[in-house]
């Protein structure tokens, strides 16, 4: 009965190791940056070129509110609230397609 119970707790112990192993290794991507150009490991091709978004000249804010959230005390009806650009998601821009 001994055995039975540690052999479930080694596989179970095995398993969450394999899990913590996969999940590290998907977070530690390794960049590869040549003049505008990104490269992960695990791509073939290389990322598109970063354009500023032309609304918020890439800064990623709301141009109405100024990234407040608010326009005279009122909600911004432009971005929701948010402060963030509508038009890029206050990413600032986009890669290149």
């Amino acid at each position: 009965m001994k055995y039975n119970i540690f052999f479930r707790n080694l596989a179970v112990v095995a398993i969450m190791s394999m899990c913590m192993i996969a999940l590290s290794s998907c977070r530690s991507h390794r960049t590869i940056e040549k003049k505008d150009v990104v490269i992960l490991d695990d791509q073939e091709t290389p990322l598109k070129p970063w354009v500023n978004c032309r609304t918020c000249d890439g800064k990623g804010t709301c141009t109405r509110c100024k990234g407040t959230g608010k326009v005279q005390g009122q909600r911004c009806v432009t971005c929701s609230g948010t402060g963030k650009c509508s038009v890029c998601a206050g990413e600032g821009g986009y890669r290149a397609d």
